[in-house]
């Protein structure tokens, strides 16, 4: 029978995953996740509009049609700030530390010496994750 997973497991799967990925890629991938949520938002109202027209047995004008963009770009921009889109597709830094807040470490004294060395020396701060997630990891292979 296949072991269930606690959610503290869960959340350290996912710290290693997001820092095995790089930089770079992962920061692009964020971007392309908010790229599609806005396409999403915009055509979605503005296919609704067209089908209400469309039902209404309105003739499609210039004048229509820019006022169906306008709402719709109006739609977007409102579900965009409402939903806090851009925090939700962060960068990987923002996204580790998060996820690090949410874990309860087995390891209580490593996790402080990654806390402290963080705010010693950002700049290594996803070397200094990795090194964590190698000592912490003990704990999960047993």
């Amino acid at each position: 029978m296949k072991k269930i997973k606690s959610a503290n497991h869960q959340v350290f799967d996912q710290i290693v995953s997001v820092n095995k990925q790089q930089e770079n890629e992962f920061n692009n991938g964020q971007d392309g996740a908010i790229i599609l949520s806005l396409l999403v938002m915009f055509f979605v109202p503005f296919l609704l509009l067209n089908t209400v027209r469309n039902f209404l047995a309105i003739d499609y004008s210039f004048s229509l049609g820019l006022g169906m963009l306008a709402l719709s770009a109006i739609v977007t921009t409102l579900l965009y700030k409402q939903f806090k889109i851009g925090s939700r597709f962060a960068e990987k830094e923002i996204v580790l530390s998060q996820l690090l807040s949410r874990y309860i470490p087995k390891n209580k004294a490593e996790y402080q010496k990654l806390r402290e060395e963080k705010q010693t020396d950002p700049q290594h701060f996803f070397m200094l994750v990795d090194n964590w997630v190698e000592s912490e990891r003990q704990y999960y292979s047993r």
